[in-house]
């Protein structure tokens, strides 16, 4: 694979971008070198780092063979981090990583994730009765659904009234779905907890009370600029960038599978009414700030334009209003 990456000849263009090192960094890096041209280097997750749990959690790779893979995307991260013109990372804490394996700190910068702020500027019709909680995301082992459903117990004993909403796509894991659908079986909750499907999320935005994520590995998460945008509270496990997205509140941050540290984020906010008026306000001015995903696509023209007139780019870049 990585002979046929370098031997393939790529088309001519005026900058090479890649959104990951591994092959397609080495894709964009071949290219570069070929023609002379810059290197974009764009990343939300770090590459090396989620092959890593991969290689982990494989039972196919073992010993030798699973220390040797992991130091080949290691290698790979280290040769595009040190030969791309520009590197952006979603938040600090990467980018810090990205110094360790060798990136520039001159050519590297934190550009985070934005939504469209008027789509998620929506009208909240809570519903008359109950406390609902949504989940936004795929029903797959990396969003750890089975921590959500436990959650749900847990806050189900306590707060009766409450309702679990599961929204989004069932089929990408069948097997795993089918677990997930027996654990709220067992648990007999499933009068009060709901698989939706795929589902327009703004429908469900209108009255939730709550988004819980329960991932294990996450980069930044659009689901919470979303639903600070929607005026909704967060809880969320400590993965990525969310820590910082949530304010550092350890009431609302959980490690991996701590169902009952969830749940007692929940239940805080279902008992604290005027805190969570004032944390919506404070949230959503947040997102309006700092997420505004037409922020977003400015930097990013002001980058291509820089990079495609041989220019450097700087932070004095990100911040100009021209594009």
């Amino acid at each position: 694979m990585l002979f046929n990456v370098l031997g393939a000849e790529p088309p001519q263009a005026d900058i090479y971008h890649a959104v990951s090192t591994g092959y397609a960094g080495l894709a964009a890096l071949a290219a570069k070198l070929r023609y002379g041209k810059p290197m974009l280097l764009t990343e939300h997750g770090l590459y090396h780092k989620e092959r890593e749990m991969e290689i982990r959690k494989s039972k196919l790779i073992r010993g030798y063979q699973r220390d040797m893979w992991i130091d080949i995307y290691n290698a790979l991260s280290r040769i595009c981090y040190r030969s791309a013109d520009t590197i952006t990372a979603l938040f600090e804490e990467n980018r810090r990583k990205q110094h360790e394996l060798g990136a520039d700190p001159k050519r590297t910068f934190v550009v985070p994730n934005g939504i469209d702020v008027a789509r998620f500027s929506i009208e909240r019709h809570p519903r008359e009765s109950g406390f609902h909680v949504g989940l936004v995301g795929r029903v797959v082992p990396i969003k750890d659904i089975k921590t959500f459903i436990a959650t749900a117990k847990i806050v189900l004993d306590a707060l009766p009234e409450a309702e679990f909403h599961c929204i989004g796509p069932t089929d990408e894991d069948p097997a795993y779905f089918e677990d997930c659908k027996l654990l709220v079986e067992s648990m007999k909750i499933a009068d009060r907890f709901h698989f939706t499907g795929r589902q327009n999320v703004l429908d469900y935005y209108s009255f939730l009370d709550v988004v819980l994520l329960t991932s294990v590995r996450e980069a930044q998460p659009l689901v919470i600029l979303e639903a600070y945008c929607a005026g909704i509270p967060f809880v969320s496990t400590k993965v990525g960038n969310v820590a910082e997205l949530l304010d550092f509140d350890d009431r609302f941050i959980a490690p991996s599978k701590d169902a009952e540290k969830l749940a007692a984020g929940v239940i805080y906010l279902h008992d604290h009414p005027e805190e969570v008026a004032e944390m919506r306000v404070r949230n959503r001015e947040r997102v309006l700030k700092f997420y505004d995903k037409s922020d977003l696509h400015r930097k990013f023209a002001n980058i291509f334009r820089v990079m495609a007139h041989g220019g450097t780019v700087t932070a004095e870049t990100l911040s100009e209003k021209r594009t």
